[in-house]
């Protein structure tokens, strides 16, 4: 996966998966995970061939 600015003086950023996908970023971005606390990850298999990563905060 590549993160890296389209624009940086705009600082508009997206992330891409060469041969799959380009996208444009729209979140927080903290300099590490553990700013965030804990997290898990959740992966799910949707029709199609195509895959779901969900991320969470375990608030436990």
């Amino acid at each position: 996966i590549i993160s890296a600015f389209e624009n940086e003086s705009e600082e508009r950023r997206y992330w891409e998966i060469k041969g799959l996908a380009k996208v444009p970023c729209g979140g927080t971005h903290p300099k590490r995970t553990g700013e965030l606390g804990k997290i898990k990850l959740k992966r799910k298999n949707i029709e199609n061939g195509h895959e779901r990563i969900e991320i969470m905060l375990d608030e436990t």
